[in-house]
């Protein structure tokens, strides 16, 4: 459609009970407004108030969620988030899903700290999957990582088809994801060409908008091993 809902980001924050929701409207529609359901395996367990749309296209709905399940590696409870955008007339004009768990991740000095619990990433990584696998193959290879007690998997030197996410989500394994940014040998890269800063800023940018609401999604790696090859 010509007026749609875009960028849409999704908070959570345990400690203080509250998931927030924001995002931008493309488009032109007078009166604009964005409701929200969230849903437990189909059943509607929060309904915050509808939001205005700011004249600039921006909206930001926050709502108290103290009783909710937390998203972990030991048990991956998924929401559904449901947002719909109204006319001046309450006439839906878009609508669109998107799964999310609900758990926050900060820093202590040294430690990750998730859900109020210090966790150690136990991980493993590998080359970017070969040929397009299934989505029951890539449930396949998450779920042994954790029979092999890994409890973290970082998708190795570019971001990976979104299913691996979508299954990590499912599965309970958390993300490192890492930018396409990558050790090929000295003087590749055209490091004093301001183009080359300019496109990794909007790759990087570019990867964090379609992966930022996954579940599993722990930490980003923004490169691998451009100084180990003489990058300076």
């Amino acid at each position: 459609p010509q007026t749609f809902l875009d960028d849409v980001a999704i908070e959570t924050s345990v400690r203080k009970g509250l998931l927030t929701v924001s995002g931008m409207l493309r488009g032109n529609l007078a009166g604009a407004r964005v409701r929200a359901v969230v849903r437990d395996s189909g059943t509607a367990v929060l309904t915050p108030p509808g939001i205005a749309v700011q004249d600039t296209g921006y909206w930001r709905l926050s709502t108290s969620f103290e009783k909710c399940h937390l998203w972990s590696p030991e048990s991956p409870h998924l929401y559904d988030l449901e947002l719909a955008l109204t006319d001046a007339t309450d006439k839906e004009v878009d609508h669109i899903t998107l799964r999310f768990g609900f758990r926050e991740l900060w820093a202590e000095g040294p430690d990750f700290v998730f859900n109020g619990v210090k966790r150690h990433l136990l991980a493993t990584s590998g080359w970017p999957a070969r040929g397009n696998q299934s989505e029951n193959e890539v449930r396949r290879s998450l779920k042994a990582m954790k029979e092999a007690h890994c409890v973290a998997f970082r998708l190795h030197t570019q971001p990976w088809q979104r299913k691996w996410l979508k299954v990590a989500d499912e599965v309970g394994i958390m993300i490192i994801e890492e930018g396409a940014l990558w050790c090929d040998g000295t003087g590749t890269y055209a490091y004093k060409d301001d183009r080359l800063w300019q496109n990794i800023r909007d790759h990087l940018a570019g990867m964090a908008r379609r992966d930022r609401n996954h579940a599993s999604l722990v930490m980003w790696s923004i490169e691998n091993e451009i100084l180990h090859c003489g990058a300076t």
